[in-house]
């Protein structure tokens, strides 16, 4: 693409997103120091609308969870070295009833049926169910390879009180691009 038909993309990109109310929009890998700068900007950004320090405590740890996931479990091409940061997309948007927060990154293919098997039931799960399974994945829970149990996801839906939106888009073989949606409700 060249230079003016990729600045004629960008102001298309900006007019179709205008009014979506982004706060934070990132590609690119996915390190300490990212998911630090993401949680002091939003923070500033919550200040700023003086939103409750419940929501802004949710807000923030939605955020590190959903940085450290990708940080952990992106989808790392072989030619790159094993310990490198994970690499994906991160958007932080707001709307009258809620902050919305936005990930996507690479996954290996043959995840999608594991991953969809374990949102759809942490999902389908209710409050006290929540506060089971994660009490259980705690005290007895198997800890994959990667060091995951779904913790992070059961915590999501536990903090947030909401269901977590999920799609994988096939991207290359033996890749898939997994994105996930949580939203925070601005009220109790």
């Amino acid at each position: 693409m060249n230079r003016n038909g990729f600045l004629e993309y960008l102001y298309g990109f900006y007019k179709e997103l205008h009014g979506q109310r982004l706060l934070i929009v990132y590609e690119g890998e996915i390190t300490h120091s990212v998911m630090k700068s993401f949680s002091s900007l939003a923070e500033e950004l919550m200040i700023r609308e003086e939103e409750p320090e419940d929501v802004q405590r949710k807000v923030f740890h939605v955020i590190v969870e959903s940085l450290q996931n990708i940080n952990h479990h992106a989808y790392r091409e072989k030619e790159k070295h094993e310990d490198s940061a994970g690499r994906g997309a991160f958007i932080l948007s707001s709307d009258a009833d809620h902050y919305n927060i936005i990930t996507g990154n690479l996954i290996p293919s043959g995840d999608t049926g594991r991953l969809t098997k374990m949102m759809d039931r942490i999902n389908a799960m209710d409050d006290e169910e929540l506060t089971e399974s994660y009490k259980k994945q705690l005290k007895n829970g198997h800890i994959s390879e990667e060091g995951g149990a779904g913790l992070g996801f059961i915590d999501l839906r536990r903090k947030t009180g909401q269901k977590v939106e999920y799609r994988f888009e096939p991207e290359s073989p033996g890749s898939t691009y997994y994105l996930f949606t949580i939203k925070i409700p601005r009220k109790d």
